[in-house]
């Protein structure tokens, strides 16, 4: 139909070039997974991009390319922290350039031959009035805003997802240049896009406070839902021996899980104080962190390592794939969140999808995602963290009613998010019917 966007195009820059796959880099890619699919039923194409020096490129086949990749690589991978293949060249020249690519020092010879590749290969997006640019990815890593303004003098109409305003609000838990560069990204982006998706409705609300405290339109704001599946599990996949090991001679002594990049607003500290406590109490009780090393968290990093019961009962695992991580969450006790600010609190769903406890930090996002299947407990001291799990350890407590938990796929939370891109008809946007957690899990198969 003539009204309908021709194409929505999915930025996806920062997520395709770097070999992460947690916090939004997860929603990216999961969104661009399911985008390419074919099944979810709107008269929109979706086209994922890159972009390069001189404009933004379509990236279909690098990224059908990239996910193949990732759904073939064997669980037991190099860590994520540089030893893992970038996918900056491209899929058709990974194996030509490795040997180069090993040889290349200089950050900016490699973004140079990037550029060249795309340049010489393909041609770069002319954008049309029935575009729709969106800017899903860390886009205040890329100086793609003059583009985007080309973009909206073609007439495309260019939505921006905002994930949290946790720089802005707790500009302690990073570097200090980064919340200043939040704050110009915001502005900017305020400045072009036609509208914004936040992937909560706590994140709707402070974007829309925020933007009247800046005397700014709030404009067309909504949210929408991300998925709890893990796409890219395989069905009797691999998990390595070290990880079920943790799990395996914890029977008599229940493992903990918590998920997240270390870094101070995930609060690590707290949560091993609590573990501590317990520890020092002969308490038998196991913590597995699941996680890359991020920033602002040497002290922490420090501590884990030095642990006196490191490798004994407090484990770290930094390079999980999907499989490792069902894993986990089908033979953990419980996952504990203790976060200070989350804009959704992704292992949260995740958990609760596979039918896994979740004790999670009074926070209002926390109380918006995990609902009244969570149990809850004040940041303000360890030792409430410390009485509920001793209580859930002894099988002391009636746990939150799992039918409580609404399921959400990957694939429903992307057809929500393009169901809400200008022009698309809401008579295609009829919810799907809700999942019941055993009939998913069903679906999904025994534990690998």
């Amino acid at each position: 139909m003539a009204d309908h966007p021709k194409r929505v195009l999915i930025e996806s820059t920062s997520t395709y070039d770097t070999p992460f796959t947690t916090g939004i880099q997860r929603v990216v890619r999961n969104i661009v997974g399911e985008s390419l699919d074919g099944t979810l039923g709107l008269d929109i194409a979706c086209v994922p991009i890159v972009f390069r020096r001189n404009g933004f490129y379509d990236a279909t086949d690098a990224w059908r390319a990239k996910l193949t990749r990732q759904n073939t690589r064997p669980s037991r991978r190099a860590s994520a922290r540089g030893k893992q293949t970038r996918g900056w060249i491209g899929p058709f020249t990974q194996t030509a350039v490795a040997k180069v690519k090993k040889t290349l020092k200089s950050r900016s010879l490699r973004r140079a031959i990037s550029n060249t590749y795309w340049r010489a290969v393909k041609k770069p997006i002319v954008f049309s009035p029935n575009d729709v640019l969106l800017l899903i990815d860390e886009t205040w890593k890329i100086p793609l805003w003059s583009t985007t303004s080309r973009a909206k003098q073609a007439g495309a109409r260019v939505v921006g997802i905002v994930y949290d305003l946790i720089p802005l609000d707790y500009p302690q838990f990073f570097k200090p240049p980064f919340p200043a560069k939040f704050a110009d990204w915001l502005a900017t982006l305020t400045d072009h896009a036609d509208s914004f998706l936040t992937i909560s409705e706590s994140v709707r609300s402070r974007l829309v406070s925020y933007l009247h405290e800046q005397g700014k339109s709030a404009k067309n704001t909504e949210s929408f839902r991300l998925g709890a599946d893990l796409p890219q599990r395989k069905a009797g996949g691999d998990v390595r021996p070290e990880l079920r090991s943790v799990f395996e001679a914890s029977k008599p002594r229940p493992t903990y899980l918590t998920v997240g990049t270390i870094e101070p607003r995930k609060n690590h500290q707290y949560l091993l104080d609590a573990f501590d406590q317990l520890w020092d109490q002969q308490t038998p009780i196991q913590l597995c962190i699941v996680g890359r090393q991020g920033w602002k968290c040497d002290d922490i990093v420090d501590r884990i390592r030095k642990h006196r019961l490191f490798n004994s009962a407090l484990f770290w695992f930094d390079n999980l794939d999907d499989n490792e991580l069902d894993y986990c969450y089908r033979h953990a006790r419980a996952l504990i969140a203790p976060s200070h600010a989350e804009g959704f609190g992704l292992p949260i769903v995740e958990a609760q999808l596979h039918g896994l406890p979740v004790l999670a930090s009074d926070i209002p996002v926390h109380r918006e995602v995990g609902g009244a299947a969570c149990i809850y407990f004040d940041i303000g001291s360890p030792k409430q963290l410390r009485a509920e799990l001793t209580l859930l350890t002894d099988g002391r407590v009636d746990l939150p009613q799992k039918a409580t938990v609404t399921v959400v796929t990957w694939s429903e939370s992307c057809r929500d998010l393009l169901s809400r891109m200008p022009c698309v008809p809401q008579t295609q946007c009829a919810p799907s019917t809700p999942k019941s957690i055993g009939s998913f899990l069903d679906a999904k198969g025994p534990d690998c």
